[in-house]
């Protein structure tokens, strides 16, 4: 009855939505329709099961299709149908770019690429645009990690009206903070520093205290902590920390 009983309410799921099975591991043989149905490979579902007497699972639920409109009430014939779809809907799966101005791309590059280990991705220029006859103002690059799930984007402003330069804006709390899971190499902090970087103290002692703060060329912080990251671990963490 788990899995019937799921797909009813599916149709009126807001993202976010936990659901919780107990005994998953005890009762496993009861709940295989069930773990089939949010563990297959376009399941909209994040899930993680803790370590409870029995198996206790959270299961998240990430839709890349939402309702058109989950506030409307529903007829009872639309409770056993599929809801609407309406397109693509932000999810775990999709692709992260994070992009920042620098005032000088060369060196911001040097610093993520020959201090960090990243890739140059992609990169154009005005002078590349101008030649495949399209307008385009701003050099950039992007930079990361081959098998990553996010990237960086780089861009240096070219307008000429100097009032409207989109430059680095930086603050203390302005951190890309990347778990590495074990102590810090101090290898790693030098290869930075030598690509331009400077090693500082952080606002928050927290960072301090788990790991080191460096600052890129353009006063941008990265934060290298020794400790380790799951979204799924640490919300399920903090559900259960409200029960």
């Amino acid at each position: 009855m788990v899995l019937p009983t799921l797909k009813l309410l599916e149709p009126r799921l807001r993202p976010g939505a936990v659901i919780v099975a107990d005994n998953i591991v005890s009762s496993k043989e009861g709940y295989g329709d069930f773990l089939a149905h949010i563990h297959r490979a376009d399941s909209p579902y994040t899930t993680v099961t803790l370590p409870y007497p029995g198996g206790l699972s959270l299961s998240t639920f990430s839709p890349t299709i939402v309702p058109e409109d989950l506030n409307r009430q529903p007829s009872s014939l639309e409770l056993f149908s599929p809801p609407e779809k309406t397109g693509r809907f932000p999810g775990p799966k999709d692709h992260i770019r994070i992009a920042r101005p620098t005032r000088n791309i060369g060196q911001a590059q040097r610093f993520y690429t020959d201090g960090l280990g990243m890739e140059e991705l992609y990169r154009v220029t005005p002078e590349d645009a101008a030649h495949e006859g399209t307008e385009h103002v701003d050099d950039l690059v992007m930079l990361g990690w081959p098998n990553a799930s996010w990237h960086l984007e780089l861009v240096l402003d070219h307008t000429e009206d100097a009032a409207n330069v989109c430059l680095p804006q930086p603050t203390v709390e302005d951190l890309l903070v990347v778990y590495v899971n074990g102590p810090i190499d101090r290898n790693a902090v030098k290869k930075l520093v030598a690509a331009g970087g400077k090693e500082v103290r952080p606002k928050n002692p927290y960072w301090e205290e788990w790991g080191v703060t460096v600052e890129d060329p353009d006063g941008y912080r990265i934060v290298l902590s020794q400790r380790q990251w799951s979204n799924e671990e640490v919300r399920a963490r903090w559900v259960m920390s409200k029960w």
